[in-house]
């Protein structure tokens, strides 16, 4: 594939991305579509932020649980901690010149545990230049009638034996 196709295949998928999120309303999350597009569509635009370096930090925290961001431990995940935890660590990031397509796929209904509650698990994976795509293990739960991130595991490069369900070999290997 050319570097013209790929920019032109990337920017297709963003669009799809980005139609997708706008006929949810301008809240990825929020009340339109069954659970399984809204959830779909958080992971998908929360993973699209992280993988192209355009995450807006009010927008990352928007899409995570208060115990997901990364300021719980200081100040109990509030907003406004969030955010600036956010603009410290991206801080440094350039948007890449090739944008990265995200898929998410293998959703499913999961139980709570010990320590999550009841939610969907996905499997995104990332595909940019490069030898081969990665993947991420996400936890949503719904928040107040919104799907958000309740934890995100790496889950190295794709899987590409059928064998097994990698989100949950994932989810057991970080316990």
């Amino acid at each position: 594939m050319t570097p013209r196709q790929r920019t032109l295949t990337a920017t297709v998928a963003a669009c799809a991305a980005l139609g997708t999120l706008s006929a949810c309303g301008s809240d990825p999350t929020g009340p339109r579509g069954t659970p399984a597009e809204r959830a779909t569509a958080t992971a998908a635009a929360y993973v699209t932020g992280l993988a192209n370096g355009t995450a807006n930090p009010e927008t990352m925290c928007e899409l995570e649980t208060t115990t997901n961001r990364p300021n719980f431990p200081d100040d109990g995940g509030t907003l406004a901690g969030c955010i600036t935890a956010y603009q410290n660590a991206f801080r440094d990031r350039t948007p890449t010149a090739t944008p990265a397509t995200v898929t998410v796929g293998r959703l499913r209904g999961v139980p709570a545990t010990a320590t999550l509650p009841a939610g969907k698990e996905a499997l995104v994976t990332v595909r940019k230049d490069g030898p081969a795509p990665w993947s991420y293990v996400l936890r949503l739960t719904e928040e107040q009638g919104h799907w958000r991130v309740a934890r995100l595991d790496e889950a190295g490069h794709a899987p590409t034996d059928p064998a097994g369900n990698p989100v949950t070999q994932t989810l057991e290997r970080a316990a």
